[in-house]
């Protein structure tokens, strides 16, 4: 229960971030034929605050950019509290077995524990395995987290570009140099494929 309040109270901070970034529009006043025209000109989307926000809190940067956020955040936290879980869940046991094999070798009859009565090797294995997926655990769980910033940053920088259907690809004839025998060069001709990226609001 107390976890349903923590990912609520999350949302809800991104949320509050998305609404604030939208509301912050600088009003400009322009003087055309005697008359004041307010036009509102939205700020330039923020790739560095974008980062910010998912470093600080994941999924705020994919609120921020307002773009497949809907998805991106239930999987993120799906991820992030899997991986988390099966960290400690493996730590738990890790630290358990360990503390089997270490009585095992004691050698002290009083500090025989539940498993004691097997094998070394037994003890060994089990120890060794769940200290494995522990830190594969936490592995994933950073992974997650480094991946969920990259997207975020990646997805804001891909805002300010236009990516429709207007984009130009052009096959242009093109001049070149081609080596030749005994270190000669010869003009040759041949094609060449042009994509017009263009900037949004330019």
């Amino acid at each position: 229960m107390k976890f349903l309040y923590f990912i609520s109270f999350i949302f809800i901070c991104c949320w509050s971030v998305s609404t604030q970034a939208q509301q912050n529009d600088s009003l400009r006043l322009v003087n055309a034929d005697t008359q004041q025209i307010i036009e509102a000109q939205p700020t330039e989307h923020s790739p560095k605050k974008a980062t910010i926000l998912s470093a600080c809190i994941p999924g705020a940067g994919q609120i921020y950019n307002k773009k497949n956020w809907v998805w991106k955040v239930p999987i993120i936290y799906t991820g992030l509290g899997v991986s988390i879980y099966a960290g400690i869940f493996n730590r738990n046991e890790f630290i358990f077995w360990r503390d089997q094999y270490r009585m095992k070798l004691d050698g002290d009859s009083l500090t025989n524990g539940e498993y004691t009565d097997r094998s070394e090797s037994f003890l060994r294995s089990q120890r060794d395995y769940y200290r494995q997926n522990m830190e594969m655990s936490f592995v994933v769980t950073g992974l997650i987290y480094v991946i969920q910033i990259l997207d975020a940053n990646v997805e804001a920088h891909l805002l300010d570009f236009d990516v429709s259907e207007d984009l130009s690809l052009r096959v242009e004839p093109k001049t070149f140099m081609s080596p030749g025998l005994n270190g000669m060069r010869f003009p040759a001709t041949g094609m060449s494929l042009c994509l017009s990226l263009k900037h949004k609001g330019r």
